[in-house]
């Protein structure tokens, strides 16, 4: 990169995940946890279907919400596509469970596509917590409805306590920056985060998950 032709000033802004302009977050507890104090269902919603992309672990065994996901953006060799709408549990990871965990995932794909109003395959979903348990499908149509209507730009600090699992502390950032580039000259970019892990990104990705606007 010649950096002769970029001067770029980035600062920290607040938001986390909805920093950027056209984005809602919610976190809520629904039941995935039986501490009733503890968030456990976090959605992120676009105003409207945008253009995302994912990355996914490289390991064999990986569990249902990633197959999922990564089958709605169309699979390994593409990535990308329309997202409206991401759903994240924590307390229950939806791993090493067979088919019944990936009619689990997809469900919930339906369920989220029908309270947005998108298509299943608009949907990513992404499970943490305890593995070989059963997720049951019950609480995600309870959850997904109570989360949407909670939906707010403010609401990026209750998402990211929501997807934490053995994190001391929720993680989320962002910054804005005004571009200098050619053809981008005065236009403002921000771009926020949530992730949650504490030392979870080792093998090939693990059990991290990070959602970026």
């Amino acid at each position: 990169m010649n950096t002769d032709l970029i001067d770029i000033k980035i600062r920290a802004v607040e938001g986390g995940v909805t920093a950027a302009a056209g984005f809602k977050a919610a976190g809520i507890h629904a039941g995935f946890r039986k501490n009733p104090e503890r968030l456990d269902y976090a959605l992120v919603v676009p105003d409207k279907p945008c253009p995302g992309a994912g990355v996914f672990t490289t390991n064999r065994f990986c569990a249902a919400p990633v197959q999922v996901s990564r089958a709605n953006l169309g699979g390994a060799d593409k990535g990308y596509g329309i997202i409206a709408g991401v759903s994240v549990n924590s307390g229950n990871a939806n791993a090493a469970t067979g088919e019944t965990g990936l009619a689990c995932a997809r469900e919930t794909c339906s369920i989220a596509s029908q309270v947005i109003g998108c298509e299943p395959q608009q949907i990513l979903v992404a499970s943490t917590g305890v593995i070989g348990q059963i997720l049951p499908i019950d609480t995600f149509e309870t959850a997904i409805p109570a989360a949407y209507e909670a939906l707010s730009a403010h609401g990026g600090a209750d998402a990211a306590r929501a997807i934490m699992t053995t994190d001391t502390h929720s993680k989320e950032y962002a910054v804005s920056y005004v571009s200098e580039a050619a053809g981008h000259a005065g236009n403002v970019y921000t771009v926020g985060g949530m992730c949650k892990g504490s030392g979870m990104i080792m093998p090939n990705m693990a059990t991290m998950i990070a959602v970026i606007t």
